[in-house]
């Protein structure tokens, strides 16, 4: 029996079992997605009842949702000895806590054999970088994608055309434009130049990774980005990260304010894929993945008919890890870089980060193997249902989504398809990257959300003190660094680590940054004549061993043709013999 036809089966199965009363599969997710969870399955018709803080008693549920933890950094063992939620025989997390469930606590499923065996998953249709960032741990699948997106630009086409300004491609433009905004706007134009909305999890980390990447990423994810891939050091008090801090923070000041509080109190927390600033016209730009195209696409005379997309921007400026200083992005320094032809030649690094928004599934290891299959066909349902709007939340992560060869249709020329289509780009960019994934990941992550905090409010309320907000800055990351160097110890995380980036079967020999190339070109330039000459009197001697077995062997290979033309000689198996006693002819008709 094909999988295809098992899956099914077992989901068959799976509604007479819950008929019958027997217990439903509890899924644990943030509560950023919980209401549109609910949407979704009822349209499978399977009753999604919210249990917000407990069970909500509706034992004939065949899915019962169990909001996640603050953070998410709580295990199920943990939960279940609280007391506060029942135990889940799935969760619905974001990509960086994978390698906390599967290598941290151990709690996740492997499901290699399930999501290869599948055809209606059609995991051959996921590309590598999707199932690296959203399932794959150590050569293992531990988990179903479900679906993930980048940032994207979003900006009034109409804004941008009367005050004659450009779409902005670096971060270092993005701000300029903010900053001359509010001098520069007319009459009837949206208040605040930005929108920038705070992420599933309540903090502006998605913008924080976007601004990073670009900045101190530029000869792909293997680089490394919060730690040295090789000695496991924290890169958290270095100029590129400080550099990402301010920028984010001088962004934010110029921004709409009911989105620049972080964490539960925040007033845009919680939101799920809305970003009602932005569409209901109180910002020129925003940045958000592919879901604002469902708020933002409207018919002609709505605020669709004027809204734009493009790629997130990049960085004109990146850092050098060798150096530790910034230095200015070049085809040299930024070898994976593009140049702006509208901008005079400008160099620009580019790191979309593909899990601004991720959803992935994790099937809980010690559930009861029935609870395993149920919640199997469960998260197989939300990641290929087409009709339930997966891709349109979280952004497609097939690749006969983002690449149709079908006619797209009339939908197909608006946002929500140039949306799709800039994603496709961002998933095959050379530089691309997504959410660090390692075990305890919350404390990094909380060390980075209370720093981008310190700099924002900063930003905010002294606007003239920069000096004094460089050295709040300042102090901040020093402490930073050293409270996760002890709680990152190399020996128990760089594994781990090194096994994310695809490094655990690699050595340390990937390239040079942009501050040791023309030393390289300098000084290397002896060196590698001696090599060329060594290898060239190799060869030829390998030549001439080569010619002289032919010859010897007379090989009949096309040289070997050559040589015989060349150099004929007799051979007496050929030739007649001559007159001699033994000698008879013979004459037939």
């Amino acid at each position: 029996m094909g999988f295809r036809r098992l899956n099914w089966f077992v989901w068959a199965l799976t509604l007479v079992a819950v008929a019958e009363g027997t217990a439903p599969v509890r899924l644990s997710a943030p509560a950023f997605y919980l209401s549109w969870l609910r949407t979704q399955l009822s349209h499978e018709r399977l009753t999604a009842a919210a249990v917000v803080g407990g069970r909500d008693g509706n034992s004939s549920s065949a899915v019962e949702f169990l909001e996640a933890p603050a953070g998410g950094s709580a295990s199920s063992a943990t939960i279940e000895s609280t007391g506060k939620v029942p135990v889940a025989d799935a969760w619905l997390v974001p990509s960086y806590r994978l390698s906390d469930l599967a290598a941290g606590s151990g709690e996740a499923a492997d499901v290699s054999h399930l999501v290869y065996a599948d055809r209606g998953l059609a995991w051959w249709d996921v590309p590598h970088s999707m199932r690296d960032a959203l399932a794959i741990i150590s050569t293992r699948a531990v988990a179903v994608p479900i679906g993930a997106g980048p940032l994207l630009l979003w900006y009034r086409g109409d804004v941008l055309g009367a005050l004659a300004a450009e779409v902005p491609r670096t971060w270092q433009q993005l701000l300029a434009f903010a900053e001359r905004y509010a001098a520069s706007r007319q009459p009837g134009q949206p208040q605040h130049a930005l929108c920038l909305p705070l992420g599933p999890d309540c903090t502006h980390l998605h913008l924080l990774s976007a601004v990073w990447a670009s900045v101190a990423q530029t000869r792909s994810r293997r680089q490394g980005l919060a730690f040295d891939p090789w000695a496991g050091a924290p890169r958290i008090d270095t100029a590129g990260l400080r550099y990402a801090l301010e920028l984010l923070a001088n962004l934010t000041r110029h921004s709409e304010p009911s989105w620049r509080q972080q964490g539960p109190g925040g007033s845009g927390c919680g939101s799920g894929a809305s970003n009602s600033p932005f569409t209901s016209g109180a910002c020129a730009l925003t940045l958000a993945t592919v879901g604002l195209a469902r708020d933002a696409d409207g018919p002609p005379g709505d605020l669709g008919a004027t809204v734009r997309v493009a790629s997130a921007p990049g960085s004109g400026v990146v850092w050098s890890p060798t150096s530790g200083k910034l230095v200015d992005c070049t085809k040299k320094a930024c070898p994976l870089g593009e140049g702006l032809p509208t901008a005079g030649g400008v160099w620009v690094n580019y790191s979309p980060q593909l899990t601004a928004a991720s959803l992935t599934g994790v099937i809980r290891a010690s559930a009861p193997a029935e609870q395993q299959f149920k919640a199997y066909v469960v998260l197989t349902l939300l990641a290929t249902g087409d009709a339930l709007g997966t891709a349109d939340l979280l952004g497609p992560v097939r690749g006969s989504e983002l690449w149709p060869t079908a006619d797209p249709g009339p939908d197909g020329a608006g946002l929500r398809g140039e949306a799709w289509r800039l994603s496709a780009l961002a998933i095959t960019h050379p530089n691309a990257g997504w959410d660090t994934s390692i075990p305890r990941i919350q404390i990094l992550r909380d060390e980075l959300a209370q720093l981008l905090s310190r700099a924002q409010a900063c930003a905010i309320v002294s606007q003239a003190g920069q000096q004094t907000c460089g050295d709040i800055l300042g102090q901040a990351l020093q402490a930073s660094q050293a409270r996760i160097a002890v709680a990152y110890p190399p020996a128990e995380f760089l594994q781990w680590y090194q096994a994310h980036l695809h490094l655990d079967h690699a050595t340390h020999d990937w390239g040079t940054d942009a501050s040791t190339d023309a030393a390289a070109d300098q000084g290397g330039t002896g060196s590698r004549v001696v090599v060329v000459a060594v290898a060239s009197s190799l060869c030829g001697a390998l030549l001439v061993v080569a010619l002289l077995l032919l010859m010897q062997r007379r090989r009949l290979t096309l040289l070997g043709h050559v040589v015989s033309k060349l150099m004929p000689q007799r051979r007496s198996e050929a030739m007649a013999p001559g007159p001699s006693q033994d000698a008879c002819l013979v004459i037939t008709e």
